[in-house]
């Protein structure tokens, strides 16, 4: 019984999956998808020092290549002078 729970265990962990060739040369070849965005915010207050500053300002872009069923995410963004991917 201490067998076959440790195996039941282990399968739950370790299960294995597989892609079935036909499926991929069925795919489209290449797909190119993504989005774009933005944003802009305005901050002001009265009586206390400001926490930060008062024009703020963001650009996001992602990609996503996909070449048979594979895909490439690609991700950056730029917020206030500072870029991130």
């Amino acid at each position: 019984m201490k067998y076959l729970f440790t195996i039941l265990l282990l399968y739950g962990f370790y299960t294995i999956e597989s892609q079935s060739i036909e499926q991929i040369t069925k795919a489209k070849p290449f797909e190119l998808s993504g989005s774009i965005g933005g944003n802009l915010g305005l901050y002001g207050v009265n009586g206390i020092d400001q926490r930060t500053s008062p024009f703020q300002y963001g650009l996001s872009a992602r990609i996503n290549f996909k070449i048979y069923s594979f895909s490439i995410p690609i991700y950056a963004s730029i917020r206030d002078n500072s870029f991130n991917y």
